[in-house]
């Protein structure tokens, strides 16, 4: 008797994820056979007992996993696999930046110093910004959140923290903070 489950695939830092064919054997219900020990594959012939996946095949799809036993009895388990990029992306925020106010607006991606991610690429990150105002070691009260730029002011005129919000295609989002000196 063949009973699978769901395969979740977790890609790693690289983008890279691998399945075998025996993790998608129900562990509530295991497979069995009263022959003896069961072998799992992806192919019919048995010959392919791991998959391997990257962040092209992130989401849930059908597939089949072939249960055989050792007189070469085959039964075939349809189940899903979930591939998932749970992994934020890395923010790097430039080491300072001095501004004029002759150059606003200010953008989120001035604030950039590379920031990248294991499957969304860099052009294709989401990028918000935030200004410091209080330093309560709450984000909800000390920062004014800007969203992707700032209009510069004389009032602006300083020594600033920023945030940096950086999001990648699956939502995950992480963040850095940098010293923003604004000149007239």
């Amino acid at each position: 008797v063949a009973n699978c489950q769901l395969g979740i695939v977790s890609l790693d830092e690289n983008g890279e994820g691998n399945l075998l064919a025996s993790d998608l054997d129900f562990s509530a219900t295991p497979s069995s056979d009263v022959c003896g020990p069961l072998t799992f594959s992806f192919d019919q012939a048995g010959m392919v007992t791991s998959m391997d996946y990257d962040c092209a095949d992130v989401g849930q799809f059908p597939i089949t996993v072939y249960v055989s036993d050792v007189n070469g009895n085959t039964a075939p388990c349809v189940t899903s696999v979930l591939v998932e990029d749970q992994l934020a992306p890395n923010a790097l925020c430039i080491n300072g930046l001095t501004v004029g106010l002759s150059e606003s607006p200010l953008l989120a991606t001035d604030l950039d110093g590379g920031s990248n991610d294991n499957c969304t690429a860099p052009e294709d990150l989401t990028f918000i910004m935030a200004l410091m105002i209080d330093d309560t070691g709450n984000p909800e009260d000390d920062f004014l959140f800007l969203g992707n730029s700032y209009d510069l002011s004389c009032s602006d005129i300083g020594d600033h923290t920023f945030l940096l919000g950086v999001t990648d295609e699956e939502g995950e989002g992480s963040s850095c903070e940098v010293t923003v000196s604004i000149v007239d």
